[in-house]
């Protein structure tokens, strides 16, 4: 899942996603447009969220279509730049994202 913070049009969402950012990221990230967070589902379906399994693929599948939007962006003549020095539990309480999904 993707979670989209425009400034222009939910300027609310974009100062929550700015809130989880780390060191020297919040400095730069201020002048986007848009930022995004990206949430991967530890449970495939279901079945494996009531028996407790965990889906191995989830951040792999989550990851792949981070990568796949950068390149569409690039196509796109935009410019993208993915960091990882944010606070996952920050973004969770903002977003009020429950388990079994992961913000990566």
């Amino acid at each position: 899942a993707f979670l989209i913070a425009n400034k222009s049009t939910d300027c609310a969402a974009f100062e929550k996603v700015l809130k989880s950012l780390l060191g020297y990221n919040p400095s730069w990230a201020v002048n986007a447009q848009v930022l995004i967070g990206i949430v991967a589902d530890s449970k495939h379906n279901h079945a494996e969220r009531v028996l407790g399994k965990d889906n191995p693929w989830g951040e792999y599948d989550t990851g792949c279509a981070a990568g796949y939007m950068v390149l569409k962006a690039t196509s796109l003549g935009l410019m993208s730049h993915q960091m990882a020095g944010f606070n996952p539990e920050i973004l969770r309480a903002e977003f009020s994202i429950p388990d079994p999904y992961r913000p990566m």
